[in-house]
């Protein structure tokens, strides 16, 4: 199938029934987290006192987990920061996952409902969740526009790292002028800079 001639909603839709398909869990190899780490670690910053925003897989959704990324952040001394939806005005809060309680919302996201909000400005690193990529940086989400405004709310020095189960696509055609590119992204084989 040719799926650079796809627009957005389409290559939506056909990598998430892709992804529902696998076992996210096996999906990524063994060392995967340590990976990221090191990458971050050894080539961008030191973690110690940076504040890293995480999102919080949805396992039904078979997003990359993070559950063990995050253990590992603070192992090195980072603190980390979970997001918090608004889908009345499609806006995304950070709040300190230290002290928060966390549940599920309506449609699944596993988020703070208690606990203390981060303000943005001291975010150092985002961990994105994706559905697919693109060669050029560029990623498609569920399609709400949450993380593109979230990034480019921020400071233009925050490091943007995605994390995706599948290796990139040539280009996705339809980018509109307020998608913000990622920095890296992840994958099991590969680093990718942007």
């Amino acid at each position: 199938m040719n799926v650079m001639r796809l627009c957005k909603k389409e290559l939506r839709k056909i990598y998430l029934d892709n992804r529902i398909k696998l076992n996210s869990t096996n999906c990524v190899n063994e060392n995967f987290n340590e990976k990221i780490i090191n990458f971050i670690k050894n080539e961008l910053t030191a973690l110690n006192n940076k504040i890293v925003h995480c999102y919080l897989s949805m396992e039904d959704k078979h997003e990359i987990p993070t559950k063990r990324l995050i253990e590992l952040l603070e192992d090195e001394g980072a603190q980390i920061v979970i997001p918090k939806t608004n889908f009345e005005t499609k806006e995304m809060t950070s709040f300190y996952l230290k002290g928060s309680q966390i549940k599920k919302n309506n449609w699944g996201v596993p988020e703070p409902v208690t606990g203390r909000q981060a303000d943005n400005s001291i975010i150092d690193i985002v961990i994105i969740p994706l559905i697919v990529f693109d060669k050029n940086g560029h990623r498609i989400g569920y399609g709400k526009g949450f993380y593109d405004r979230f990034l480019a709310s921020l400071n233009p020095s925050v490091i943007k790292i995605g994390l995706s189960i599948f290796d990139p696509i040539n280009q996705i055609d339809d980018i509109g002028k307020f998608d913000v590119k990622m920095d890296y992204c992840i994958t099991n084989d590969n680093i990718y800079r942007f």
